[in-house]
């Protein structure tokens, strides 16, 4: 792949099919992983970075479209994360660095483009690591000047021990953490590191990152220069691009079944193992449905009685269920509007 962070992508036949062919590439987002096939032909070199782009049209049927897609990184084979600045600028002057947010996000691929010889990569999901920082995590840490810790929520007590060793030696970044839960709502934790952590979140990616552009929203929000976008995505391309959602691992996936079943697999996942690490929850075999229905009532008011209601527990359980699935970035609840808050 040519220098830098591009990929190049080349498709070639009538202008109707190139058109259909340069709209599903984009909007799959193949070029993660760079899965593109390469045909070596002679004519017009358009780079495009969005769905639909009109003067495709005006391409005879021996045009060669050119895609280049931005959002890659050509030698870690990874989208360039917004929040790496922010994880690299936190570990300048903090002793402990989290990045919390929902699995397969790309917590662990970015954690990983941190190691080196003086910070060495560590993950609580091998069981013999585990285990060994289980039995002793105060002498597990002692051991460790500096290093990356992966799944850190599996083992909560390794916090205190983590604030021992940054009392005793608080130089900037010492530990970077990565955990799959919120850490500072979990009941177990003994110590929130005040003052000694600084936590940045990563969620799945954004578009922005995906096509490789620098958001600019807000910025012209506050600068009173938001208008209409000629290029915005609407109609049904904004459903298919909402469908597709943000999580590296589905949006590599080349079909619609493929990505549901890739979804439905993390989903009995996430709620087999991470509630079971964070809490002990009754009807565990109920929650899958009980996801599927706060799913349904997506964007509307919560009424914890009626969504307990369709799996058979009380208001209060199912307004926990809602809590504890916030707490593995399952979800995520908006408060009202209240002028008193």
């Amino acid at each position: 792949m040519p220098g830098g962070s591009f990929g190049t992508v080349i498709l070639s036949g009538a202008s109707h099919a190139i058109q259909i062919v340069a709209r599903r590439q984009m909007l799959t987002g193949l070029p993660y992983q760079a899965k593109w096939r390469f045909i070596r032909k002679a004519g017009v070199s358009l780079p495009i970075s969005r769905p639909s782009v009109p003067n495709l049209q005006s391409l005879d049927s021996q045009s060669t479209v050119v895609l280049v897609p931005i959002g890659i990184d050509s030698e870690s084979d990874m989208y360039l994360r917004s929040v790496e600045r922010r994880v690299n600028e936190a570990l300048s002057h903090m002793p402990v660095v989290l990045v919390e947010g929902p699995r397969r996000a790309g917590k662990t691929t970015l954690a990983r483009k941190m190691e080196d010889a003086d910070r060495p990569y560590i993950t609580l999901d091998n069981q013999t690591v585990l285990n060994l920082a289980r039995s002793d995590p105060t002498g597990f840490i002692r051991g460790l000047d500096r290093a990356i810790i992966d799944e850190i929520q599996r083992l909560p007590d390794l916090m205190l021990a983590i604030k021992m060793a940054v009392d005793e030696n608080p130089g900037p970044g010492r530990f970077l953490l990565t955990g799959s839960a919120n850490m500072l709502t979990l009941p177990r934790v003994a110590d929130s590191l005040a003052g000694r952590m600084q936590t940045v979140r990563m969620l799945p990616l954004a578009r922005t990152e995906v096509t490789g552009r620098t958001p600019t929203f807000l910025e012209r929000l506050f600068l009173g220069t938001l208008q209409s976008h000629r290029d915005a995505i609407v109609g049904d391309d904004l459903i298919q691009l909402i469908l597709l959602g943000g999580f590296p691992e589905s949006i590599s996936r080349e079909s619609e079944r493929q990505r549901q079943e890739w979804a439905r697999s993390y989903l009995r996942l996430v709620l087999a193992r991470d509630l079971r690490d964070i809490a002990q929850v009754e009807k565990l075999t109920e929650l899958p449905k009980f996801v599927r229905v706060l799913a349904e009532h997506s964007g509307q008011l919560a009424n914890y009685s009626k969504l307990g209601s369709r799996i058979n527990v009380s208001h209060k359980t199912g307004q926990r269920y809602v809590a504890l699935l916030e707490q593995i970035f399952l979800i995520s609840t908006l408060p009202a509007w209240n002028t008193n808050a």
